[in-house]
């Protein structure tokens, strides 16, 4: 069963060093019962022979802040 019944992902900067990269991101939507939800972070990925090698993400939950 799916958490969300509606979810969008912005890409808002990416950052790039030698074998590193950055991503900076928001996403917003909907729970199933109707609720917002929105949330942003980062993805760190580590390339090495061309392929990830290492991926995390880092997030803020900000869903419990009203909107209105």
């Amino acid at each position: 069963m799916r958490k969300y019944k509606d979810l969008q992902f912005n890409v808002t900067e990416v950052i790039l060093e030698d074998k590193k990269a950055c991503v900076v991101w928001t996403n917003r939507g909907e729970y199933n019962d109707g609720t917002p939800y929105n949330n942003s972070g980062i993805t760190l990925f580590h390339f090495k022979d061309d392929k990830v090698s290492f991926i995390s993400d880092y997030f803020k939950n900000t869903s419990f802040i009203n909107s209105n």
